[in-house]
């Protein structure tokens, strides 16, 4: 008989989920919506052209609301002594019909990326968080859990945003319902002063 034994998990990949505390405004539904006459369609979805769209007027709440998300990210994951913020860099709206998808990807140039989601089906959608490929083995699994799994699905909901590091690999899986999923995603960096002596960094 061996006694029960102490399982720590470190060096985690943080997964930042928050709510938004009201529900989006007419004005910012009727510009979401408007928004997708202005967008780029590649092979599985469709985005606004305009890399920048919470710098838009009609959106300086949801910025805010962000921002704050940003701050207490920033705050309780890297925790930093230093004297920085963490900046949102881009944002912009994807759009998926019936049948669109968003492939596996990462965000280079970015710390920390987000999505806020607009318009959702919450039954059926989700985001997709994918481990490296790589596995010095490879068994059947029995149960699942955060040391074994290689892929975690997280449910999203309308007014919920998540938050984690940019290189980590995510994807969205296809649209099988009859309406458009709406969500708005957005980069972020590092701005002010790093480290100390011949490591200082100013951003």
């Amino acid at each position: 008989m061996i006694n029960n034994p102490i399982i720590q998990s470190i060096f985690c990949t943080p997964i930042y989920i928050n709510y938004m505390n009201r529900d989006f405004s007419k004005k910012e539904i009727a510009s979401i919506n408007n928004l997708k006459k202005e967008t780029v369609t590649n092979h599985s979805n469709t985005y606004t052209k305009d890399g920048y769209i919470l710098n838009k007027p009609v959106f300086k709440n949801i910025k805010k609301y962000i921002e704050e998300c940003c701050k207490d990210y920033l705050e309780k994951i890297i925790s930093p002594a230093d004297l920085v913020k963490l900046e949102v860099t881009q944002s912009w709206l994807n759009y998926s019909d019936k049948n669109q998808y968003h492939q596996e990807h990462s965000h280079s140039n970015s710390l920390v990326s987000g999505v806020l989601y607009v318009n959702v089906h919450e039954e059926n959608d989700s985001v997709d968080f994918l481990d490296s490929p790589y596995s010095a083995i490879s068994p059947n699994i029995k149960n699942f859990n955060v040391w074994n799994s290689k892929l975690w699905t997280v449910p999203v909901k309308r007014g919920m945003i998540i938050m984690f590091p940019s290189s980590i690999n995510h994807r969205v899986k296809v649209n099988e319902q009859d309406y458009t999923r709406i969500s708005l995603a957005f980069n972020t960096f590092l701005r002010g002063s790093l480290g100390q002596g011949l490591g200082k960094l100013k951003i």
